[in-house]
C-alpha cells in the first residue's frame, strides 16, 4: 500500500477502502452511531470549504460506499487535485473511525486519524491519538517518534501564546472557592478554603468545584461517585506538594475528571512560583484527571508541567501541619489523612 507526505493513500484503493464488508461494520457505519459524520457531512473538521462536498462522500460513507463510488459523487467543478486530496484525508480518518468503533485498542487506526487529523491542521486531536497508539504500543518508534514531534510543537505554539497573553491578574473577592476539610489521624477536621482560578482557567477549575461538592452525577468506568469525600492525601513530599484526589485507588494511579477520564492542560499562563498554589497531579502532558497537589514552595523544574488553577486562601496552619508529617519510603504520610467533607462556597474573606 503506497502512503503519501500526511500518512493518506497516493492512490484510491477501492478493495482496502471498501467499507460496510461485514455484518459488524455495516452496524457502525449509521450515521447517528458514528462521531466523525453524520447526515450533514463531517461535523468535527471545522467549517465546510466551498471546493470540499462534504456532504455528498460522507453520505457516500455511511451507505457502504467505496472510495470510487464517493468520487463520482464530486460535482464536476470540484475534480481538483486538492479536492480529491482532502477527500482522500477524510477517508482515512473516517475509516478510522469505524475501526476504533470496533477496537479501541487499535494503535494502527489511532495512528493513522492522528495523521490525518494533522493533515487538517488539528494538531491537538493529532497529538492526542499519537498518544494512545504510544500507550497501546509503547515499543512502536516510528509513532513514538511521531507523537514527540507534535508534542513539541504544541509546547512551543502554547508557550508563545501564553508569553504574549502574559501573568494573570487576579481578582480574588470575585473569584469561586472550594474547601476540603482534612482529619490528620484521630484528629478534628480543619479547613482547606481555594481561591478557584476561573478567570484563567475555567475548565480546570470547575472540574475540582464539582468534585469538592459531589454534584457530577453518574459513576466513573470503576464505579465511583465524582467526589473527593472520603478519599485521602496519598502523597506527601516536605518541601515540594501534597498530593491528592484519587478517589478510586488512593495512590494517585486512579481518579476521573467530570470531562472523562483525562482532558487536556488548559494553559500554562501561572507557574508554581510559591507556597500555597493548587495543581493539577498528572503522568504527562494532558493527562488531566481528578489528582491534585497543594505546593510547598516554589518549583521550578514543573515549569509548564503543570496547570495551576487555584491557592490557599485560607488553611495555611493545615498545610504546615501536613508538610511535617512523617512518611514511608512511598511518600505516604504514616497516617491517614482524610476528606471527610468538601464542598464549595462563594466569595469570603481569610479565616
Amino acid at each position: 500500500m503506497a502512503w503519501g507526505k500526511f500518512g493518506v493513500r497516493k492512490e484510491w484503493d477501492t478493495t482496502q477502502l471498501e467499507l460496510g464488508r461485514t455484518t459488524k461494520s455495516q452496524e457502525l457505519v449509521q450515521p447517528q452511531e458514528t462521531e466523525c459524520f453524520d447526515e450533514n457531512g463531517i461535523q468535527s473538521l471545522g467549517p465546510p470549504s466551498s471546493f470540499l462536498p462534504r456532504r455528498c462522500f460522507a453520505v457516500a460513507l455511511c451507505r457502504g460506499a467505496v472510495a470510487s463510488r464517493a468520487l463520482h459523487l464530486v460535482p464536476e467543478d470540484c475534480h481538483t487535485e486538492m479536492a480529491r486530496h482532502l477527500m482522500s484525508i477524510h477517508l482515512n480518518l473516517a475509516q478510522a473511525c469505524l475501526q476504533l468503533k470496533v477496537d479501541q485498542e487499535n494503535a494502527k487506526a489511532f495512528y493513522r486519524r492522528g495523521l490525518a487529523q494533522e493533515a487538517l491542521g488539528r494538531t491537538q486531536g493529532a497529538a492526542n491519538d499519537l498518544q494512545r497508539a504510544v500507550r497501546i504500543e509503547p515499543r512502536n518508534a516510528e509513532v513514538r517518534k511521531k507523537y514527540e514531534e507534535l508534542k513539541k510543537l504544541l509546547a512551543d505554539v502554547q508557550k508563545k501564546k501564553d508569553e504574549e497573553e502574559g501573568p494573570v491578574v487576579h481578582d480574588l473577592q470575585s473569584l469561586p472557592r472550594a474547601w476540603l476539610e482534612v482529619a490528620i489521624g484521630e484528629q478534628e477536621p480543619k479547613r482547606l478554603v481555594f481561591v478557584l482560578y476561573a478567570d484563567s482557567v475555567p475548565k480546570t477549575a470547575e472540574n475540582f468545584r464539582q468534585l469538592c461538592t459531589g454534584e457530577r452525577e453518574g459513576v466513573t468506568a470503576r464505579g465511583k461517585k465524582f467526589h473527593y469525600k472520603g478519599s485521602i492525601l496519598h502523597r506527601m513530599i516536605p518541601g515540594l506538594m501534597i498530593q491528592g484526589g484519587d478517589f478510586e485507588n488512593a495512590n494517585g494511579t486512579g481518579g476521573e475528571s467530570i470531562y472523562g477520564r483525562r482532558f487536556p492542560d488548559e494553559n500554562f499562563r501561572e507557574s508554581v512560583a510559591r507556597r500555597g498554589l493548587l495543581c493539577m497531579a498528572n503522568d504527562g502532558p494532558n493527562t488531566n484527571g481528578s489528582n491534585f497537589f497543594i505546593s510547598f514552595e516554589a518549583a521550578e523544574h514543573l515549569e509548564r508541567k503543570h496547570v495551576v488553577f487555584g491557592e490557599l486562601f485560607s488553611g495555611m496552619d493545615l498545610l504546615a501541619e501536613l508538610e511535617k508529617l512523617e512518611t514511608n519510603e512511598e511518600r505516604r504520610p504514616l497516617v491517614d489523612c482524610v476528606i471527610v467533607d468538601c464542598g464549595a462556597q462563594g466569595a469570603a474573606t481569610p479565616a
